[in-house]
């Protein structure tokens, strides 16, 4: 019901604008040639200029005023006594560059990120969490109004996205970049990093750009963790607890490697903390699951970045549990849900040539 009155709200508030917008540009069609016809002196040619200049102005207002065209403003909210239903993950939905392309022989992925979100929206959640570099330039407001029609289908169905931010999110000038992101998801304005309860989960999301944030905030965001750990210990509401971040902690891509610095900030209260899941990550295009220490760690970059090789079985790195290709795997997406026993990720993907969706794995996690 909230959703549908959302969207009508939408609807008529554009409805409204295009009527005065098209009402305004009628009247300055018609005062002008009438001012033209029956105003001949050089006093009533300057009056005419002036009533012209004042109905251009007005259209311009009603275009600020009203929302014209314009999906940034909304992004619906986030509110957790509303979510009864599963939600869905998904990462790396920037579009392969000209560069890209040309130098480095990328495939581009456009169909498949309208695709994918295309049967995002026909699943029954109520919550979409991107995992980054939702754009390849995130100065681009170009690049971020192509993104909001990749986003209609969700945000008319009134789900809730929460974003991690990706290195892509700073690509180009930062201030510029971030103001982008900021007017989307607001739950970012006043810190990169923040937490969510959704029914029985703790969700922790975070921003591991560490050369853009800087050592002070790093090691703010690094005692946050813990501090927000310790807290959820301590909740009896809470039965498990989610990270979500950008950069993966490890993988088997040949294009980018583990990341030390998540490792070192987070994973040590990670392991120790005895209501931790999953650390579920973006970056490194394609899927992986890996299982280190009692922990899930899951990389999910298949929204339609161009996708990645991975290392053969007797140079890879770790023991990647999703066993079923080497080379580049399906374009992916995560639907999580839970009871009060375990969690179950459903991971559902499709191929390049194949584009039948299909689940592609299963992981059951057990509260502790």
């Amino acid at each position: 019901m909230k959703r549908n009155r959302l969207l009508m709200a939408y609807q008529s508030s554009q409805q409204l604008s295009s009527w005065l917008i098209s009402l305004a540009v009628m009247g300055v069609g018609c005062t002008k040639a009438h001012l033209s016809h029956n105003l001949l002196s050089p006093n009533n040619n300057d009056m005419s200029r002036k009533v012209h200049s004042f109905l251009i102005v007005f259209i311009l207002c009603l275009i600020g005023v009203f929302p014209f065209k314009t999906l940034a403003a909304e992004y619906p909210e986030f509110q957790s006594s509303h979510f009864r239903r599963p939600f869905a993950v998904l990462g790396d939905t920037q579009q392969t560059s000209k560069r890209e392309q040309v130098v480095l022989n990328r495939e581009l992925n456009i169909r498949e990120t309208q695709l994918i979100l295309q049967y995002i929206g026909r699943e029954n959640i109520d919550l979409l969490v991107h995992l980054g570099d939702a754009v390849f330039n995130g100065s681009s407001r170009k690049q971020w109004k192509k993104f909001d029609r990749l986003m209609k289908p969700i945000i008319n169905m009134g789900i809730p996205v929460l974003l991690t931010l990706g290195n892509h999110e700073y690509l180009g000038a930062n201030s510029q970049a971030l103001k982008n992101v900021k007017k989307r998801f607001p739950q970012i304005k006043r810190k990169s990093w923040y937490k969510r309860i959704y029914l029985q989960l703790g969700l922790l999301f975070l921003n591991t750009n560490k050369e853009d944030l800087g050592r002070e905030m790093w090691s703010e965001q690094t005692q946050w963790f813990k501090d927000e750990l310790e807290h959820m210990r301590t909740d009896e509401s809470i039965s498990g607890i989610l990270v979500f971040a950008h950069h993966p902690p490890f993988t088997n891509s040949e294009v980018t490697g583990d990341e030390k610095d998540v490792q070192e900030g987070f994973l040590k209260s990670f392991y120790e903390s005895k209501k931790t899941l999953a650390f579920t990550t973006g970056h490194a295009h394609g899927y992986e699951h890996f299982f280190k220490k009692e922990k899930h760690f899951i990389v999910s970059a298949g929204g339609g970045g161009p996708r990645v090789k991975y290392l053969s079985s007797t140079q890879k790195r770790h023991q990647d549990l999703y066993r079923n290709e080497e080379g580049a795997r399906p374009f992916n997406y995560l639907i999580i849900d839970q009871d009060g026993l375990r969690v179950t990720i459903a991971v559902k993907g499709f191929d390049k040539i194949d584009r039948r969706l299909r689940q592609i794995d299963r992981i059951e996690i057990p509260f502790p």
